[in-house]
C-alpha cells in the first residue's frame, strides 16, 4: 500500500522496551477485496501482568498510546505495533492490539482534572491500548510480504 511501511518480520520486545521508535499500523478489509491502510507513530507505556489464581495461568500486555490519544480500533479489521518509523520502507511486527481502556482526561499528562465521576468522554477522552504477548509458535512464524511492483520508468 503506497506511504505505509511494509511489515517484514517479527520485532522484539526487548527493544521495544529499550525505547525503539513504534508506530502502529492499522489495516481495514472490506467484502469488495479492497483494503485501506493507516499508520500513527505511537509510544511504548509499559508492561501489565495479570495471574489467576483460581485457574493458575497468568498473561502478559505490552501497554501502548498512539500520538493521537483519543484515536481507537473501531472500524479496523486490524491494528499491529511494529518497530520502526512512519518514514521506514520496512518495520518489525511485534504484536496485535488486543484492547483499549479509556483514561480521563488529564491523568496522561499528569494533573488529575478529570471527570470526578470517572466517566471517560469518548469526545475528548484518551486511550492506553494494549496487545498480549505473543506465543513463541507464532514469533517463529515467517511473515510473508507480497513482492513488491516494479514501477515503470521508461518513457
Amino acid at each position: 500500500m503506497p506511504g505505509v511501511p511494509r511489515i517484514s518480520e517479527w520485532g522484539s520486545y526487548a527493544d521495544v522496551l529499550d525505547g525503539c521508535p513504534v508506530l502502529v499500523v492499522r489495516t481495514s478489509m472490506s467484502s469488495s477485496s479492497s483494503s485501506s491502510s493507516s499508520t500513527q507513530q505511537a509510544l511504548t507505556v509499559g508492561v501489565q501482568y495479570f495471574f489467576n489464581r483460581d485457574i493458575a495461568s497468568s498473561t502478559s500486555s505490552l501497554l501502548w498510546r498512539t500520538i493521537t490519544d483519543h484515536d481507537n480500533a473501531l472500524g479496523w479489521s486490524g491494528s499491529v505495533l511494529c518497530c520502526g518509523k512512519q518514514t521506514d520502507h520496512k518495520v518489525q511486527a511485534v504484536l496485535f492490539q488486543n484492547f483499549e481502556i479509556p483514561v480521563r482526561p488529564g491523568i496522561l499528562e499528569g494533573n488529575d482534572q478529570g471527570s470526578a465521576t470517572g466517566v471517560h468522554n469518548k469526545r475528548h477522552g484518551s486511550m492506553i491500548k494494549g496487545g498480549f504477548l505473543l506465543p513463541n509458535e507464532i514469533r517463529q512464524a515467517q511473515i510473508l510480504v507480497a513482492e513488491e511492483e516494479e514501477e515503470d520508468t521508461t518513457v
